[in-house]
């Protein structure tokens, strides 16, 4: 019998997978389990719909996340940070204040998409990569100005 996954089954495949198994297994574990419904046409036609709605949001998808990178290239971003008596910063900057900064200029970032090798703990110009959705990244340069 052929049936299509409607969840990840180990030993079978993944969600949306069209699969033969025995009839009895159909029926007496995956059909119990709601983890498959039969393959019938209409079953097919729905999921056939439902991969193309998939490929047109991930192509949509992608082009933003594109549209994205292109206007946080080059972005620049001052932060203004308290100083000790030594011109050394009191805290480090981190992701989470990059990507605050970067927020409050306009763009959807998430602390998670900032990369740098280590907090900073100077004033001055600092290069951050923000890694985006589908492999995008993009520069942008953070100014550490004294408070």
């Amino acid at each position: 019998m052929k049936v299509i996954l409607t969840r990840d089954v180990p030993t079978l495949g993944k969600e949306g997978d069209l699969v033969e198994v025995s009839d009895g297994h159909a029926r007496n574990f995956l059909f119990l389990q709601n983890s498959a419904v039969q393959a019938t046409p209409d079953v097919l036609k729905k999921l056939r719909e439902k991969e193309r709605a998939l490929k047109r949001q991930s192509k949509k998808d992608v082009s933003s996340a594109g549209d994205e990178a292109k206007k946080l290239e080059g972005l620049v971003v001052t932060l203004k940070e308290k100083v000790n008596e030594s011109g050394g910063l009191y805290a480090a900057v981190t992701e989470k204040d990059i990507a605050k900064a970067i927020k409050d200029a306009g763009h959807k970032v998430d602390a998670k998409m900032v990369k740098i090798p280590s907090t900073i703990k100077e004033l001055g110009e600092h290069r951050v990569t923000l890694e985006l959705k589908h492999g995008f990244e993009a520069e942008v340069d953070i100014i550490i100005e004294e408070k």
